[in-house]
């Protein structure tokens, strides 16, 4: 936006965000390895034929974590940014501290990251019989306020922004169907 300022407002606060920024970044970019050590530390705990199920999961946790950043940063943060910096009040100049804005900026990557998640959740979920295909299919009308529920309190009160998170929440909703589908026929060939 044309009338967009960031100040810092507090002694320090360049350096205290420069921390945060550098941490916050440090994990996204160490996520792979972090996950693999803790998939590590709970793997020899797994059954043999649970260990085969849970294969590839660290790449597949760690592509969709990552993938999630990348969409709150280059797809949602443009638009709740503009809107939010284009958001106008007589007599009131815009301007932002500098850790308001990184913290927004968080706001709009991290939890996508971690939502992102939701293909993963579901396949643990059929796995142990928690959640059927069916029953994702029947409660399809109720996911999708769910879904735009949680695209409300990830993004600002933006419609555009709500259903930039939601389309995506869905279509990771719609995976998931199949993916409990898919660990259901595995499961009825395994009991056979």
């Amino acid at each position: 936006p044309t009338n967009f300022k960031i100040i810092a407002t507090e002694f320090g606060e360049r350096f205290i965000v420069h921390i945060k920024v550098s941490i916050m970044l440090g994990f996204v970019i160490a996520f792979p390895y972090v996950f693999y050590q803790f998939w590590s530390f709970i793997a020899p705990g797994l059954y043999e034929e649970e260990r085969k199920a849970a294969r590839g999961v660290v790449f597949i946790c760690s592509s969709l974590f990552i993938m999630g950043i990348l969409f709150g940063y280059f797809i949602i943060s443009p638009f709740a940014v503009n809107f939010l910096a284009g958001y106008e009040i007589d007599g009131v100049e815009a301007t932002t501290s500098l850790s308001s804005y990184v913290s927004y900026m968080m706001m709009f990557t991290v939890p996508t990251g971690i939502v992102f998640e939701l293909p993963v959740v579901v396949y643990f979920l059929a796995k142990v019989g928690l959640v059927t295909a069916e029953f994702m299919k029947t409660y399809r009308r109720h996911s999708v306020v769910v879904i735009l529920v949680m695209a409300a309190l990830i993004t600002p009160p933006d419609v555009v922004t709500q259903f930039l998170i939601g389309i995506p929440l869905y279509f990771l909703y719609e995976v998931s169907i199949l993916i409990a589908k898919r660990v259901e026929k595995k499961n009825e060939l395994e009991m056979r």
